[in-house]
């Protein structure tokens, strides 16, 4: 049995290749894994332990790090394979609207469409009606890759045909994001390999 709960809240490097994760977990009496994308690297040795370390080698993207809780009788079973795939290409864009005036009938959010790009104003990613119980835009963009993109915001009344736009809040943030995760394979692995001949061919999941 595993649990996905537990929450990570610290991380540093020990040394070249060793990474130290700190979390919290309300899963007493359990044991821990830490796995780096969906790769097993390391577990506690004790059940009150809150420290894992791990072996991670080659890194020049960002790391998904994730803890998870086990029983004590599947402390080296592998769940890679059961784990989510990896989150990539996406920007959280949160905007405080409280501050808004009354007469706001909704607001539009819009992007770049390149990296780099200045803003688009009919490239619009959401548009957000609001009432008395909306106080946050909370919108998760899935479509960006690395690069620095732009983003404004435009609130607008209710006046007839559309309304009147008010000065754009802007924001440019820059990305480094995950490549795609692979896709598992009908036999749940992510790598296949065939020899023929003498030649050895690798593949993986798109």
């Amino acid at each position: 049995m595993a649990f996905m709960s537990p929450l990570i809240t610290d991380s540093y490097w020990a040394n070249d290749t060793t990474l130290v994760v700190e979390f919290s977990s309300t899963h007493t009496g359990m044991y821990h894994q830490l796995y780096a994308g969906r790769e097993l690297i390391g577990n506690t040795e004790i059940a009150t332990d809150r420290v894992i370390s791990g072996q991670v080698s080659g890194v020049d993207l960002p790391i998904h790090l994730q803890v998870i809780a086990v029983d004590e009788d599947n402390l080296l079973t592998n769940y890679g394979d059961t784990l989510p795939t990896r989150p990539y290409n996406r920007a959280r864009i949160i905007s405080d609207l409280t501050t808004l005036a009354s007469d706001v009938s909704h607001v539009i959010l819009t992007a770049s469409a390149t990296a780099g790009g200045a803003v688009v104003s009919t490239n619009e990613l959401y548009k957000l009606k609001l009432d008395d119980s909306i106080e946050t835009l909370d919108y998760l963009d899935k479509t960006r890759g690395s690069g620095t993109w732009s983003y404004a915001l435009k609130a607008y009344d209710n006046t007839e045909g559309g309304g009147n736009a008010s000065t754009a809040g802007t924001l440019s943030v820059a990305l480094v994001s995950y490549p795609s995760d692979n896709a598992d394979f009908s036999d749940s692995h992510r790598i296949n390999a065939e020899a023929d001949e003498g030649i050895l061919t690798i593949g993986w999941g798109a």
